[in-house]
């Protein structure tokens, strides 16, 4: 083991100097490695009127020669991240963090919080953000602050992978349902009636004088469940006992459907009231079947008065078998008379 830490001592690599900037704005930076932010420059809004200010700022560079640790801190290459097969993952990528905030909670009392964001708008109209989080690709470089290699390679092509926010969900105790919930988001009201939960905005959302195609920062979906649920898995569930309207698409006109249903029979379509009052679902040969519900099937006008209803009872049934069959009979005979009149013409 002794071997081992002499080793790891040997590998290390020399430190990159870690600058602390005093910025006008009364914050301090700690600025590692070539970066504009070493003069107080904010990439992330260059050439723009934005007031800005800050008390804390952290800032590093990935350099293209970067080493990495393993999980014992010892220095090595990053790994191989071309893989041909997803269960590789685990031992093929490599993580960087710039800043990195652990608990360990070995107290059934206390809730443990790695990382708490708390913002006040103490004024009238006032507007805080407990988190900000932005990922973005940038491919037209910094001059002398980009390594020569890079601005080469991205003279050829350019793309990259961009995730907001993940959040990891590792669950060792019960599966659920249990008496704990595993929750990956949880959205947590105070106070008085909020507005929206979650919210899915692009860069000019506000701008209503565009057009769909002419939007900037748009999205190709919303909410993706991306092979991810269990057998007996709800996709999304609502426990309120009451509400004005369940999905609301009032505003928004569809090209390929408001709903589209991939059904293969019975209990794969929509279902009401557990199966009790009939459901509607296709098959794979194109049918469309509407099963009434337990007691029949009734129509109703736009202010709820019954103008047709067909019980369904076992005395009916019988009639309703005879009704079938005339008019399975008066199908082919009109079928019949069709065939021969285009004959004939």
């Amino acid at each position: 083991m002794k071997k081992n830490k002499q080793d790891n001592k040997e590998q290390k690599t020399q430190p990159i100097e870690r600058e602390k900037i005093e910025t006008n704005d009364g914050g301090v930076a700690f600025v590692r490695g070539n970066h504009p932010r070493k003069k107080g420059f904010w990439p992330q809004y260059a050439n723009l009127g934005t007031g800005l200010k800050s008390n804390v700022v952290l800032t590093d560079v990935i350099e293209p020669e970067s080493k990495v640790v393993n999980y014992a801190d010892n220095l090595k290459d990053p790994v191989n991240t071309d893989i041909s097969k997803a269960e590789d993952f685990n031992d093929s990528h490599n993580h960087y963090q710039n800043l990195l905030s652990e608990v360990w909670n070995y107290n059934d009392k206390i809730n443990g919080v790695a990382l708490w964001g708390d913002s006040s708008a103490l004024v009238d109209n006032s507007k805080v953000w407990g988190g900000f989080l932005s990922a973005r690709s940038w491919p037209v470089g910094y001059g002398e602050y980009t390594p020569e290699s890079v601005a080469e390679k991205n003279k050829k092509s350019f793309d990259a992978q961009l995730v907001g926010l993940e959040i990891d969900i590792l669950n060792a105790g019960e599966p659920a349902p249990s008496k704990w919930a595993k929750t990956g988001l949880q959205v947590v009201g105070f106070g008085n009636k909020n507005t929206t939960a979650i919210e899915i905005r692009s860069e000019d959302t506000d701008v209503y004088a565009k057009t769909q195609s002419e939007k900037r920062g748009s999205f190709h979906e919303g909410i993706v469940f991306n092979n991810c649920m269990a057998e007996d898995g709800i996709y999304m569930s609502s426990r309120n006992a009451g509400g004005a309207i369940g999905i609301d698409f009032r505003n928004t006109y569809f090209t390929h459907g408001a709903v589209s249903l991939l059904t293969a029979g019975n209990q794969s379509g929509i279902v009401f009231n557990s199966g009790k009052s009939g459901q509607i679902y296709g098959d794979s040969k194109g049918n469309l079947t509407l099963a009434i519900g337990e007691n029949g099937i009734k129509m109703v006008d736009l202010s709820g008065k019954t103008f047709f209803y067909l019980p369904l009872r076992k005395r009916h049934r019988i009639i309703y078998a005879i009704l079938a069959a005339l008019l399975a009979v008066w199908f082919v005979v009109v079928s019949i008379a069709t065939l021969l009149f285009l004959f004939k013409s």
